[in-house]
């Protein structure tokens, strides 16, 4: 039998692009690095930041659903009136 080489299909990007990987644990918040015994982040002042970025994020969730449903409402609302 013969054999049939066949050429794995790259695309340009790929073979461009470089593989790097990352030393060690880095900061969610900065991207810098960050020691083996914390979580998140590598500095009080960037756990700070994490925290703020949080409470915005639980914040915006909540006034979406808050929104929604007024929305629901007023189109209750709609529905009803003569």
């Amino acid at each position: 039998m013969s054999r049939l080489e066949v050429e794995p299909k790259v695309s340009p990007e790929a073979e461009r692009s470089d593989v790097v990987a990352s030393s060690g644990p880095t900061c969610a918040v900065c991207g810098g690095p960050r020691a083996l015994r914390r979580r998140e982040a590598c500095s009080d002042k960037c756990r700070a930041e994490l925290s703020r970025r949080r409470q915005k994020d639980a914040l915006r969730a909540r006034y979406s659903e808050i929104r929604a449903l007024l929305a629901t409402a007023l189109k209750k609302l709609d529905e009803g009136a003569p």
